[in-house]
C-alpha cells in the first residue's frame, strides 16, 4: 500500500513539474515574468494545486484543475492592499492576500509556496 502511495505522489509531483504557466492568460502579452513556481491557493476546506507567476504589475494564479470558476486568477500588485507571511501545517510557507478591487469587491486568500 505504501509502494503505491508513494509510486502515484512522485507522478504527481512529475507532472506538475513539467507543467508551466499558459503565457496567452496574460493582460498585458508584453509583461515581462519575474518569477513562476508551483503552489497551492488555499480557501476554507479546499486546497487547490496550481502554478503561480509573478510580473511587475500582476500576480497570476493558474489552477492544475478546472475546478475554479475562472481558469486564471488574476490580481493587480496596485490593489493589494495587504501580504502577510501566515503558518500553514505547523510551516511558515503561505502568503495572505488581502486584494481590494472595484470590479472584484475583494478577494482574500492564501497562497502556499516555499520561496515565501
Amino acid at each position: 500500500m505504501c509502494v503505491c502511495v508513494c509510486q502515484i505522489s512522485d507522478l504527481v509531483a512529475a507532472r506538475k513539474a513539467t507543467v508551466s504557466f499558459n503565457t496567452s492568460w496574460l493582460e498585458n502579452l508584453y509583461e515581462e515574468q519575474i518569477f513562476q513556481t508551483s503552489g497551492e491557493r488555499v480557501t476554507p476546506l479546499v486546497s487547490n494545486p496550481g502554478r503561480i507567476m509573478l510580473t511587475a504589475s500582476r500576480l497570476y494564479f493558474q489552477p492544475y484543475n478546472n475546478v475554479e470558476v475562472e481558469p486564471v486568477l488574476k490580481l493587480a500588485l496596485s490593489e493589494l492592499q495587504l501580504l502577510l507571511k501566515r503558518r500553514y501545517l505547523l510551516r511558515h510557507v503561505v502568503g495572505y492576500l488581502w486584494v481590494w478591487s472595484m470590479l472584484q469587491a475583494h478577494v482574500h486568500m492564501y497562497l502556499v509556496s516555499m520561496w515565501l
